[in-house]
């Protein structure tokens, strides 16, 4: 399968409350642990599996998809709490790109299937095609992330599922923070 290289700088939006927690208590933000979709799933994720880092290639991609909320009608743009905007400086080597159809060809797959729903079916234990797909990369520790559409920014979002524990030697994300408040560095 043909990987491509990617630099940011990338982008992701993170919920204040919990930025303000890890601060509070004197820890790291651990922005860049991609903890969350680990505890609760993700488009790549299948829940409690492993760490994956979600960040878009622009701050607009990223702000809807931290802003929009899935409801049986579809989604929804209703931001209901304040979120801080992180800039991450990033360089990746080996990344799955989603969006060429060459590769979703070679996958035995479509942008349609890759872009499908995959939230009520965890709901109901059931494993997205998704994150069947997630899981098999990140088992192969060969692919450090994933380039795909975003489902709320159309047609032109592009997001990245990095995989912190699949990263080489050369690649690297680093939280942009000229207060010195933040700092967090992948690998």
């Amino acid at each position: 399968m043909p990987l491509i290289g990617v630099e940011g700088p990338f982008h992701r939006f993170v919920d204040l409350w919990f930025v303000h927690q890890s601060l509070a208590v004197g820890g790291g933000t651990e922005v860049l642990a991609g903890l969350g979709a680990k505890m609760i799933g993700g488009r790549f994720t299948p829940r409690g599996a492993f760490e994956t880092l979600y960040v878009a290639t622009t701050a607009e991609t990223a702000r809807i998809e931290a802003e929009s909320r899935i409801t049986t009608s579809g989604v929804v743009g209703a931001p209901s709490k304040p979120y801080v905007h992180f800039i991450v400086r990033g360089r990746l080597q080996k990344v799955l790109d989603l969006t060429d159809a060459r590769v979703l060809e070679a996958l035995r797959t479509t942008a349609d299937e890759m872009t499908a729903p995959w939230v009520m079916g965890q709901v109901q234990g059931d494993e997205a095609p998704t994150q069947m797909l997630g899981r098999v990369v990140h088992s192969a520790k060969r692919i450090e992330a994933i380039l795909f559409a975003s489902t709320k920014d159309k047609p032109d979002g592009r997001c990245l599922a990095v995989l912190p524990d699949c990263l080489k030697k050369g690649s690297s994300l680093e939280i942009v923070d000229e207060t010195g408040l933040v700092k967090e560095r992948l690998p």
